[in-house]
């Protein structure tokens, strides 16, 4: 009848397996972020024990530190009490270190798990910068048909009556090919998901604004590079946007925009459309829980391709059993992992097999980066707004975060983004 549940068909674990486990744990973390204790003191980790019988004491805690050290620890808190968790640090430094509690049941299995910064610099992985992309100041020539922004080793040309991109060059490489489209996707509340005998198809649910006619295109230098405006409108909204082109190899993106009709919005951003070839999305982000499975299309960091080499499969999922995560089942738009919305993100990177590519930054996890292959382009959402959709059993929850757009409602944002390049090029 559906596929619906926190098991696939195959009884594979869904995302919302881990949501559950992690909802309905006996062990609840209250201190997210540790400060690095004083020297003698210990390091003190709040709990909620929400066992119905079992005090902490009777759990096995193992620690672990980023640097390699181990160690055990005990606590006495009563079932369905809060306490503190001391971890002896002597002579020990755990300033900037993430650390892994282990809470293992008398009967064996690992009950629950959390990893804790400590200090105010701790985590797991910053952005891989790199070298400036862009070796030398930035010269800009225009004309009717184009605005050309080079340099040595970079070229960015965007169309003069349409303030798109038509191409961003670093080398050798296509890295841009289009943008920035503006997307207020509305929520889907059309359902009709279930399994029927007859295949059935479902559009991609990708849409961007219609109709864009571009007012005008004025670009300028500046003192750290080139700055172009683009005014238009669209079918949904009327505004523009401005791109500031750095000599560091930065893009950032100031957009505002005037809605034209009532939206009631799924995702509210910027599309950007690359070559096929940057398959590869990396990324770094904030999330609900300290840690996720390494499967987990929502974990706080990891790295997946488009099409890691599992068949294309329909909208049920995979006919014949799979060998293969839940994460990893794969349509024409990509893997679920990769397609799938990464939200409160600190940087997200698309790059090709020689690691050039796009970054958005956005340190305070207030932006969200959705991608997908388009036909022979990925495309790249950076959001400023995103929910958690019109799932019919879910929405009374969602809701909460929804957000509608009327006549006369204003959508702004700014991004940041980074071309990357490959390291150790030659």
């Amino acid at each position: 009848y559906g596929t619906w549940g926190p098991l696939d068909g195959w009884r594979r674990e869904k995302p919302e397996y881990w949501h559950i486990k992690k909802t309905y744990s006996p062990i609840k973390l209250l201190t997210p972020r540790a400060a690095a204790p004083r020297e003698g003191k210990t390091l003190a980790i709040e709990l909620e024990n929400r066992h119905d019988f079992t005090d902490i004491n009777e759990v096995d805690i193992r620690w672990s530190l980023s640097d390699g050290r181990t160690g055990r620890a005990t606590a006495t808190i009563p079932p369905r009490q809060q306490g503190v968790l001391r971890i002896p640090v002597t002579g020990m430094s755990f300033e900037n270190q993430i650390l892994k509690l282990e809470f293992h049941s008398p009967l064996g299995f690992m009950v629950d798990w959390f990893e804790i910064p400590i200090g105010n610099n701790a985590t797991k992985t910053g952005f891989p910068r790199r070298e400036s992309t862009i070796q030398g100041p930035l010269d800009l020539v225009q004309d009717q048909d184009s605005v050309t922004v080079t340099s040595e080793g970079f070229k960015l040309e965007l169309d003069a009556r349409t303030g798109q991109l038509r191409s961003v060059r670093l080398h050798d490489r296509i890295v841009l090919t289009g943008g920035p489209e503006l997307m207020l996707l509305p929520l889907n509340r059309e359902g009709g998901t279930q399994m029927t005998p007859a295949s059935q198809k479902f559009a991609p649910f990708t849409q961007t604004c219609t109709g864009w006619d571009a007012e005008a295109v004025e670009a300028r230098p500046t003192a750290d590079g080139v700055s172009i405006r683009v005014t238009g409108a669209y079918d949904q909204a009327v505004g523009g946007y401005t791109l500031n082109i750095r000599d560091s190899g930065a893009i950032e993106v100031h957009y505002r925009f005037t809605c034209l009709e009532e939206i009631d919005p799924r995702q509210i951003g910027l599309v950007f459309s690359l070559p096929k070839e940057f398959d590869t999305l990396t990324w770094r982000r904030r999330g609900l829980w300290t840690v996720y499975p390494e499967d987990h299309i929502g974990r706080l960091e990891g790295s997946t391709q488009a099409f890691p080499g599992n068949p294309q499969s329909g909208p049920a999922g995979p006919r014949t059993r799979p060998s293969c995560p839940w994460s990893q089942d794969c349509s024409a738009l990509g893997s679920r992992d990769f397609r799938s919305s990464k939200s409160h993100i600190e940087w997200a990177v698309l790059t090709d097999s020689e690691g050039r590519g796009l970054a958005a930054l956005s340190g305070e996890g207030r932006k969200h980066v959705r991608c997908w292959v388009d036909r022979d382009a990925v495309r790249m959402l950076v959001a400023v707004y995103s929910n958690a959709g019109a799932e019919r059993f879910y929405v009374r929850h969602a809701q909460s975060g929804y957000q509608s757009l009327k006549p006369g409602s204003m959508v702004s944002g700014i991004l940041e983004l980074l071309l990357v390049e490959r390291q150790n090029r030659r």
